[in-house]
């Protein structure tokens, strides 16, 4: 009887040493996962919050262009510095960066500019400030678009400045603007960095 006790006592003693390790290895693993965790978040963390101090930097010091396209064919572009209103210049040779859009050939409508912009007309959507209709007739010269800009009151009218006032108002009233239109397939954005590609995933559409 006293036999059988002890091989017992043994058995318990040696089941709460396994029990112990395999609960120490389990905290242990937990705590590696953990800490991998960390590291790899703040890294992400890093490069995210670089990318964006970059491309407002980037946007804030140099010139980006914008263009408008409809059913694959660009309407209309402008091209702005430093984010300036003032500085907003229509596009012309159109032909020209239509035949570098369909071949894809997105440096070179880039050039030397710091960012590129191809907006998609559905990008405006019927409502009551505007309707499709009346989007596109602006845009193709046949009716001026009311300033929506104060800024803008001295650039002459045309379709490029009607195409620049919607896409500078729309910013102006939601700094995500450009994000969710790219998560919507209706902006193409080049280069596009790491900041767009992460946000076009983690921004929630109203």
């Amino acid at each position: 009887m006293n036999y059988l006790l002890i091989i017992a006592v043994i058995i318990v003693v040696l089941l709460t040493i396994l029990l112990f390790k395999l609960i120490k290895n389990i905290v242990k693993a937990l705590i590696y996962t953990l800490l991998i965790f960390i590291i790899i978040s703040g890294v992400f963390s890093y490069f995210l919050i670089k990318d964006m101090r970059d491309f407002s930097k980037g946007m804030s010091e140099n010139t980006a262009i914008f263009l408008l396209k409809e059913n694959d064919v660009i309407v209309t572009g402008f091209t702005i510095s430093k984010l300036n209103v003032s500085t907003a210049k229509a596009l012309n040779n159109i032909d020209k960066y239509n035949s570098y859009y369909k071949d894809m050939e997105y440096n070179k409508i880039l050039g030397n500019h710091y960012k590129l912009f191809i907006v998609d007309i559905k990008a405006y959507p019927e409502s009551q400030e505007f309707d499709l209709n009346y989007v596109k007739k602006v845009f193709k010269g046949e009716q001026n678009i009311v300033n929506l800009i104060e800024e803008a009151e001295n650039i002459p009218n045309n379709p490029a400045k009607s195409f620049m006032l919607l896409v500078i108002n729309n910013m102006r009233k939601d700094p995500l603007y450009l994000i969710k239109e790219s998560k919507k397939s209706n902006l193409l954005i080049y280069p596009e960095s790491f900041m767009f590609k992460v946000l076009q995933y983690t921004i929630k559409e109203k």
